[in-house]
């Protein structure tokens, strides 16, 4: 559902008031969180109460100039002079208070400077920000009857050997850069550790097919993967491994508690920002033997690799 009221949203908000229905009700009604009802009807409603019309031309009329604030040469040099002396946003709008108390054109609001850097006229003064992060990207769009809620519980509750669990570690920024490829066990925390020449969905399943193919069918239940694009293609491995393929909820990675644990173990090998092209594949292979071999206290001190020969 769009953040902002639809003109047709409006139209019911205003039959439903006048009904005298409570906002409680208008919210399930609209599908609206009870707050978003009340903030509607206290920025827009008129003199004759709420009505559609009127609500909607306030409501663009406040949006139109929420952004053209930027537009004006004096608040824009008094933003842009700010947060060159690593002023934040925040600071920007209390300060615009005090300093234009009686001219409401020159305050500006901390939204409205985010969304002001947000764009292209904003991008050279976003480095005077102490944090700044873009809004992470869309992912794509998966099989519904791959995602976990349709996964068995059987493998939610780590009863058979055989499932596992796929991430990537990420070191210096960019696709092209090389990164680490990790695979789990669910059952016995057996590690499959890999480098990739990038993060491309035919590397990764290349890297995923080798790794995988050389354990017998009983060792290969399913794999859940989360939905990056690195692993777009990874269906193409069930006709190839016979295995089920799933993927997580997007923005849940704890849904893929084990493999998010052992990528943990991983990273103290290999700290965030490693360039994995420096690191040598005995460096790799070391990694891996030892956690492999790292007494488990859920595994009752026993290895992975002790479980790994005993079940394999």
């Amino acid at each position: 559902m769009a953040i902002h009221f639809t003109v047709s949203e409006r139209q019911q908000l205003a039959a439903l008031v006048a009904l005298r229905v409570s906002k409680i009700a208008i919210a399930r009604r609209l599908q609206r969180a009870p707050s978003t009802i009340f903030r509607e009807l206290k920025r827009n409603c008129g003199d004759t109460g709420y009505q559609a019309g009127s609500a909607q031309q306030q409501a663009v009329m406040r949006h139109t100039h929420r952004h053209r604030k930027m537009d004006s040469p004096e608040v824009a040099e008094y933003v842009k002079s700010r947060l060159e002396l690593r002023w934040s946003p925040d600071q920007i709008d209390g300060r615009t208070r005090r300093d234009f108390l009686d001219d409401r054109l020159r305050r500006i609001s901390r939204q409205t400077i985010y969304n002001w850097l947000k764009q292209p006229a904003g991008s050279e003064h976003r480095q005077y920000l102490r944090f700044y992060r873009e809004k992470p990207p869309l992912r794509r769009r998966v099989d519904p009857a791959q995602t976990l809620p349709n996964r068995p519980a059987i493998i939610g509750r780590r009863e058979r050997f055989g499932d596992w669990e796929g991430d990537t570690l990420v070191g210096r920024k960019g696709i092209s850069k090389p990164v680490l490829y990790s695979i789990v066990e669910r059952v016995s925390g057996y590690l499959e550790l890999a480098r990739g020449e990038n993060r491309e969905a035919d590397t990764a399943n290349r890297i995923l097919r080798r790794r995988l193919n050389q354990y017998p069918p009983n060792w290969l239940q399913s794999c859940t993967f989360d939905n990056g694009a690195e692993f777009a293609k990874v269906g193409e491995l069930e006709s190839v491994l016979q295995i089920e393929v799933y993927h997580t909820q997007p923005y849940k990675a704890w849904q893929r508690g084990t493999n998010e644990n052992t990528n943990g173990l991983i990273r103290q090998y290999f700290p965030k920002g490693t360039d994995f092209q420096q690191v040598s594949q005995a460096e790799l292979t070391t990694a891996e033997s030892q956690l492999n071999t790292r007494p488990r206290k859920r595994l009752g001190y026993q290895t992975p690799q002790e479980l790994k020969n005993k079940y394999c």
